[in-house]
């Protein structure tokens, strides 16, 4: 019984795993990791880990796309400003007259 919930329960963790981090355990490498560090390090990292990504917020997922409209818009606006800075001489010739 105990070997059947913990297989349950690994498969519960990869799932959510997947779910919020959009990773497959299974294509993961753990090649960096150092086996000698304690368990109680790790959790005291992920903890820390969470709690700045906690502060950090919610995400707002509409600025690009407001980034993006207010950029062109910048561009637009600059080179209206240059046109009317430096007006083409086909203007200045019929301004003169």
């Amino acid at each position: 019984m105990v070997l059947a919930e913990k297989k349950l329960r690994c498969q519960h963790l990869a799932a959510n795993i997947r779910e919020r981090y959009d990773a497959d355990l299974e294509n993961l490498s753990f090649q960096d990791t150092d086996p000698m560090i304690p368990t109680e390090d790790l959790l005291a990292e992920i903890d820390d880990l969470r709690g700045r990504l906690d502060r950090m917020g919610e995400v707002n997922l509409a600025a690009i796309g407001e980034y993006e409209e207010l950029s062109t818009r910048f561009q637009f606006m600059n080179q209206q400003k240059r046109i009317l800075r430096n007006p083409s001489p086909i203007f200045s010739a019929r301004s003169s007259n």
